[in-house]
């Protein structure tokens, strides 16, 4: 492979141009092209970092704004229960202790039965 053209490519992918001044010897040109590839990763690198970051934040930041929006300890039904817009939770939990508490009693009624024939 000729370091000249290894040298285009490296100057063009790390857009360090081609200029007035260039390496005109072959360990010049790798040496540069190794600078240039350094450059890029100590820059561009770090740089793609703190920007994912920054987005993260944000989109926490958004998704924090959008839950403080909501009311206080409620929480929608709709796609469970249709019609039945927001219950408090307090109420929904009730219900389900009421339910849980007369399956059981039908739970030992239906034991009980069973003891009795056999």
């Amino acid at each position: 492979v000729s370091t000249q053209s290894t040298w285009g490519a490296s100057a063009a992918l790390t857009t360090v141009g081609y200029g007035d001044v260039y390496p005109k010897t072959p360990l010049g040109r790798a040496f540069g092209a190794l600078v240039a590839f350094v450059g890029v990763g100590l820059f561009a690198m770090p740089a793609g970092i703190i920007a994912s970051g920054f987005q993260e934040e944000f989109n926490d930041k958004k998704k924090r704004n959008r839950l403080a929006s909501l009311p206080p300890r409620s929480v929608s039904l709709a796609p469970m229960h249709a019609g039945y817009g927001t219950v408090r939770l307090e109420e929904r939990l009730e219900s389900l202790q009421a339910e849980v508490s007369q399956m059981r009693s039908q739970q030992q009624e239906i034991l009980e039965l069973l003891r009795q024939r056999s």
